[in-house]
């Protein structure tokens, strides 16, 4: 499993204690290393002077400064970074070397002609690297870091670090789904008995008929699952007797398992593997979460094993959890910007008429700017709002300046797309709640 980090860059001056102790407090709730890195910025441009720079380096106070540091948190596991180079250039490497989720540092006021002469650290960091920076201001103590609160979070930091963690979440629960059907597919006691089951006629297979249900029984019960089944993927040969006439034909099913998305599933799931599908909820099918794997056959033929998962013990959990302001809110969404969780704003998708009585948003609402659309047109070739534009073209992003949501409110926000299982996760809020970001870090 890959071991992800909470890097901590610093020059040595400003409030470095505080920002040790947000970066440690961070690298805690994460469960997370802690890297504490000091770069002597040495350019080509510099001659001779790199020599005495390394020197500095190796024996002088910026080392021993690193040495000395001091966590208030003996319980994380941390290493300190010692390098030399250009500073931007090294803290990307570093962050795409280490695995680094989340970047700390100290944001300074930057003069009038400083920010003539371009862009600042902290600025040009965030157009290279893909994980969250953290910034804070010198000020009071910081013992009791909240990443929630503006006085050491900007609310967009905020906002980027709950995006982060909540997919980070959604990937852990839908990836334990997606093994725990495939550990079952790849027993070779399951792979016999469907292959006996397929092969035998319908009076010889009641007994592996009856095995089989009783050991998908308590895999039921111990996943949580909503129902199993299994399905045939190719048609038997002529004149052999088939229990599966046709592709997909349903071998066994056990409990809910039934989906209108599963059909269109399938291919993908018998040629990529275990697999989870985030099918959107309707009536007929509900809101689920589909998990499978292929299943190869002593004859060779193959078949699919699925579960059904209720898609709300879990993923809907994970993105129904409040934000870091009022109107902050997590939502997921399809390739075709429909919506695959709740909205914690109803009311107004009700007033546009874009939402029916006593009814959620998963499946039924499309991620669309209801200002900028013509309601006589169909729903679905209404233009996706910028952020579910970016998301589904494959495009992880952050908007600060503000878009229009699937509300039609002015808003800032960040999203992800998450290209293993197919759908975006987007963070936003008002833009009236949305602070200014920080003077970037000189």
């Amino acid at each position: 499993m890959k071991e992800y980090a909470v890097l901590f860059a610093t020059d040595f001056e400003g409030d470095v204690g505080k920002g040790l102790r947000i970066a440690t407090k961070l690298a805690h709730d994460r469960s997370a290393r802690l890297l504490v890195a000091h770069v002597v910025p040495l350019r080509r441009e510099s001659g001779e002077g790199m020599l005495h720079g390394g020197a500095e380096l190796t024996a002088g106070d910026a080392a021993r400064a690193l040495r000395e540091l001091s966590l208030n948190d003996h319980g994380v596991p941390h290493s300190s970074l010692h390098l030399v180079g250009d500073p931007e250039h090294e803290l990307v490497r570093v962050v795409e070397e280490h695995g680094v989720e989340l970047l700390v540092m100290e944001a300074r006021p930057r003069s009038a002609m400083a920010r003539l002469l371009g862009p600042g650290l902290i600025e040009r960091l965030r157009e290279r690297i893909e994980c969250p920076i953290v910034t804070y201001r010198p000020g009071d103590s910081a013992s009791d870091i909240d990443p929630k609160a503006g006085s050491t979070l900007s609310p967009m930091d905020a906002l980027e670090i709950t995006l982060v963690a909540r997919v980070d979440a959604l990937l852990d629960w839908l990836d334990g789904r997606a093994e725990a059907v495939a550990a079952v597919a790849q027993r070779p006691w399951f792979r016999q008995s469907v292959s006996r089951l397929v092969d035998a006629r319908d009076a010889l297979g009641d007994r592996t008929r009856a095995e089989l249900s009783l050991h998908l029984r308590e895999h039921l019960l111990a996943t949580h699952a909503l129902g199993v089944g299994i399905w045939l993927d190719t048609p038997r040969q002529p004149g052999i007797a088939a229990i599966a006439p046709s592709p997909h034909e349903c071998v066994l099913a056990l409990g809910a398992t039934t989906h209108p998305g599963r059909a269109a599933w399938m291919p993908s799931l018998m040629r990529d593997g275990c697999a989870v599908c985030v099918p959107p909820g309707n009536d007929e099918g509900g809101t689920v979460i589909l998990a499978g794997a292929p299943v190869h056959l002593t004859n060779g033929e193959a078949a699919a094993l699925v579960f059904a998962f209720d898609a709300r013990d879990e993923f809907l959990r994970i993105l129904a959890q409040p934000g870091p302001t009022p109107s902050a809110e997590t939502y997921a969404f399809d390739e075709q910007g429909v919506m695959l969780s709740n909205t914690r704003f109803p009311g107004e998708l009700r007033e546009h008429g874009l939402l029916p009585p006593a009814m959620q948003a998963v499946g039924r609402v499309r991620v669309c700017d209801p200002h900028a659309v013509d309601v006589a047109t169909s729903h679905s070739t209404w233009p996706l709002t910028r952020m579910a534009a970016s998301a589904v073209s494959g495009s992880d992003g952050r908007d600060t300046r503000g878009y229009r949501d699937y509300r039609g409110v002015s808003v800032v926000g960040v999203w992800r797309w998450v290209s293993k299982y197919r759908f975006g996760v987007a963070a936003e809020m008002d833009i009236s709640e949305a602070a200014l970001p920080p003077e970037p870090f000189a």
